[in-house]
């Protein structure tokens, strides 16, 4: 499989991956676990907060496996998370590489230092991002289409269509 169809392959799990994560946020918004310390929370609760925590970090670490595709098909050197907020940056992914910094911190946050007293803050700040991540994909999306001729369609939804959350 060369580089492109990789690309290609990335950018379509991503759209159904971010379909996910703003299903996930909003059913995590609607259930009120967000800010909900641990010791509060009922087993559904702690099912839809594994949920979200699953899907924020699968996205986010997607995220990144593409934007290192993209570097490597632009013949430019990732070393690092560094190299890849400053790659995203560069082609405008991001406004900011303390962007894809704080998404990166907030998953490894969930993934790797999960104390149950930080539960609450966690959630806030999993909510807080989780439009800046997911809208991430739509300049990707347009550069992928623009540079490699990469549209990616499915059966039940196009790029145009693909979820959004609003402010």
């Amino acid at each position: 499989m060369n580089n492109r169809d990789i690309i290609k392959k990335k950018l379509s799990i991503l759209v159904r991956l971010r379909t996910y994560l703003v299903y996930s946020n909003e059913i995590a918004i609607a259930s009120g676990i967000i800010g909900k310390p641990a010791e509060a929370l009922s087993m559904a609760d702690g099912q839809n907060l594994a949920a979200f925590r699953m899907r924020y970090s699968e996205y986010q670490e997607q995220l990144g496996k593409l934007l290192q595709s993209i570097a490597r098909e632009e013949d430019i050197d990732i070393k690092g998370a560094s190299s890849v907020a400053a790659f995203a940056e560069k082609f405008s992914f991001i406004e900011n590489e303390n962007d894809w910094q704080h998404f990166r911190e907030i998953r490894n946050g969930i993934n790797h230092d999960y104390e149950e007293e930080y539960v609450a803050e966690m959630t806030i700040a999993m909510r807080d991002s989780v439009k800046d991540m997911a809208n991430m994909l739509e300049p990707i999306l347009l550069f992928c289409l623009k540079t490699y001729g990469i549209n990616i369609t499915d059966k039940t939804e196009n790029i145009v269509s693909a979820p959004k959350l609003s402010a």
